[in-house]
């Protein structure tokens, strides 16, 4: 028997920049389609548009067949402030779709907290041991644009 929209489970995905190969990307990536096993509908959403055929080439994930809601910011930089806003596409997807619950990997998510179930996902705590001695080691320490804003301008020096 097919399945009918009234039977379909959705789980939002969501999280602020799809757009960059990263730790937090190959994760949330990786529980959209495990999510897809088990039986859910990922809804993927974001701040910014993004490239989901990218997630193929950066970590042989396949998440193109999946829907997405998007602010569509196209501003990359104030990385930092822009996750205190990541509720806002998730709570659209949540109003669309009304999910079986929300993965997130953010703790901004207040304004949502009573209208789903939320798994927030915890990073490893690059923030308390970051050590700039491993500047030379590469991409994650020297070039990355979050990085690089979060420890070496002056905005990261705003805290709310």
């Amino acid at each position: 028997m097919a399945k009918t929209a009234e039977d379909t489970m959705y789980a939002i995905i969501g999280h602020h920049f799809w757009d960059r190969p990263g730790g937090g990307e190959l994760v949330m990536a990786s529980i959209a389609v495990g999510l897809e096993k088990d039986g859910y509908t990922p809804i993927l959403t974001s701040l910014t548009k993004f490239d989901k055929k990218k997630y193929i080439e950066w970590f042989g994930i396949d998440i193109s067949k999946y829907q997405d809601i998007s602010l569509n910011i196209k501003v990359k930089i104030l990385g930092l402030y822009m996750r205190l806003i990541v509720w806002i596409p998730i709570k659209k997807a949540i109003q669309r779709y009304k999910p079986a619950f929300t993965v997130i990997d953010m703790p901004t998510y207040k304004p949502i907290e009573k209208k789903t179930t939320i798994y927030e996902y915890i990073h490893f705590p690059l923030d308390l041991t970051f050590n700039p001695r491993y500047r030379d080691l590469g991409f994650y320490y020297t070039q990355d644009p979050y990085t690089a804003e979060r420890y070496n301008k002056f905005l990261s020096l705003i805290h709310i």
